[in-house]
């Protein structure tokens, strides 16, 4: 699995100045080949600080928005389920989704520069990987020995 690698390309990013949404689709862009062009960057560039006004935070976004891309080309099990999964997945580890209340929890060393949030940007980036693989797991689960798929799940 590449998370560390996801999670490093998504600190990276957010130490050239990206925001935490356009990391985590860049760190996706790079794992796994998907096509992120400058135009779906420009429309991340306003789901950064919560989309600005504090809400969602921005890896959140980005995770989905990533995971969306993939799923046009490569079905999850979960289907349209997926965003749900995302978003428990983030909430279970950073105990919320919202950017304010996030920023609110964190230490003041954490607070200082961009510290927190690039370390929140590179578990959300290995976050979104773990979610992938546990479904890619779970494809795995309804084939059978041929290695043929026994049906298609619903969406």
């Amino acid at each position: 699995m590449d998370t560390k690698r996801a999670s490093q390309i998504a600190g990276e990013e957010m130490k050239k100045g990206r925001n935490c949404c356009q990391a985590v689709l860049l760190a996706a862009k790079e794992v796994w080949s998907i096509p992120v062009d400058e135009n779906i960057l420009a429309a991340a560039a306003l789901m950064g600080e919560g989309m600005g006004a504090g809400c969602v935070c921005g890896a959140l976004s980005g995770i989905i928005m990533a995971s969306g891309i993939r799923q046009h080309y490569q079905a999850h099990p979960a289907g349209n389920n997926l965003p749900v999964i995302l978003h428990d997945a983030f909430k279970n580890e950073f105990g919320v989704t919202c950017c304010r209340a996030i920023k609110n929890k964190r230490s003041l060393v954490e607070k200082i520069g961009r510290k927190g949030c690039i370390q929140l940007t590179e578990r959300a980036a290995a976050i979104m990987l773990e979610e992938w693989e546990k479904g890619s797991n779970a494809n795995k689960d309804i084939c059978n020995s041929t290695g043929t798929k026994r049906g298609r799940m619903s969406s």
